[in-house]
């Protein structure tokens, strides 16, 4: 797989996010981050956003924001630790009521672990950069049409499934069918992961792990396209 670039923040792609994985990072809720990234909420924090944006260090792609943890420290200071704060959003939703299908999705700390190397490498991409630009990448830079853009906006917004789950999911169905994306196929899945509460690149990855024994016998996977899954 080709390396993906990052244009419109001038930082590594270990110390870009999204907005979902940034306020996980930091113990914020995501839903009152994305107010704050769209200018809502209290002053000062918003202030300290806008000068962030100004200075490269938030950039918008599509209706994704892309966050440098560097910008995340000057808004709200250190983390209460990183590790720290993973840990407990994943308690939170190990608490939480979920679907009975989802008691078999690993959800502790150390499924990132659990990973190969490479695999976390490209979970840190799957991370750090928008659905617009994971397309973009397999149509070697080619701008994405407007049928795609749709798929992604129904994703985003219809199913409410965070940026980074949003690239496994498309992913996985651009290498099951031969670069394609079935709208059909899409929606089918995106609703399965919606009611699994899935909320991560881990959890998504072991979910699409399950959709490919399920449906192994019917398609040809190219092993070393799909070794993350």
């Amino acid at each position: 797989m080709k390396k993906f670039v990052q244009c419109e923040l001038t930082f590594p792609l270990s110390q870009i996010h999204t907005a979902a994985r940034a306020a996980e990072m930091w113990g914020i809720e995501y839903s009152t981050f994305k107010n704050q990234l769209k200018g809502k909420g209290k002053k000062e924090t918003v202030e300290k956003i806008e000068k962030c944006k100004e200075r490269g260090m938030i950039a918008k792609d599509g209706r994704v924001f892309l966050i440098a943890e560097q910008a995340m420290y000057e808004i709200y200071g250190s983390p209460k630790g990183k590790n720290q704060c993973i840990e407990d959003v994943k308690s939170k939703k190990l608490n939480s009521p979920h679907d009975e299908n989802t008691k078999n999705i690993p959800r502790d700390n150390t499924l990132k672990e659990q990973l190969p190397s490479k695999v976390q490498e490209h979970i840190q991409v799957l991370s750090s950069i928008s659905p617009y630009k994971l397309i973009e990448h397999y149509q070697n830079g080619g701008k994405v049409a407007p049928a795609d853009q749709k798929i992604i906006e129904e994703l985003l917004n219809k199913y409410q499934l965070i940026p980074e789950v949003v690239n496994v999911l498309l992913e996985f169905i651009m290498l099951t069918y031969n670069r394609k994306l079935p709208k059909e196929v899409i929606y089918k899945i995106a609703g399965h992961w919606k009611r699994l509460k899935i909320q991560s690149v881990e959890e998504a990855i072991q979910q699409a792990k399950k959709n490919f024994k399920e449906q192994k016998n019917n398609f040809n996977f190219p092993p070393k396209e799909v070794s993350h899954f």
